[in-house]
């Protein structure tokens, strides 16, 4: 988790970076394996019954982009019940 922090008083910014143990990063391959498979995508989200982090990063977002039809709605979708779970959360990472 990544989160910006302002104090007025100081006028001062935070930065603050954090993972909730259990940390995931999932190559793009195995994203689209998990979003497309329902025995994958149910056996992830019950590891990460409690907490847990799914690190995100920029490579990530660029391999999504070439994504097209079908796979882009089943990623959106594994990523969107991801971001609702309120157990796990989405981290950020630059690489």
């Amino acid at each position: 988790m990544i989160q910006l922090d302002y104090d007025k008083t100081v006028d001062q910014v935070a930065f603050n970076c954090w993972v909730d143990p259990p940390a995931v990063y999932l190559d793009h391959w195995a994203l689209v394996e998990f979003s497309k498979n329902p025995t994958y995508s149910q056996k992830f989200f019950e590891l990460f019954d409690r907490k847990g982090t799914l690190l995100f990063s920029q490579a990530n977002v660029v391999e999504i982009a070439g994504n097209s039809g079908d796979d882009v709605i089943k990623i959106r979708s594994f990523l969107d019940r991801v971001g609702c779970s309120g157990s796990i959360s989405l981290s950020a990472f630059a690489s």
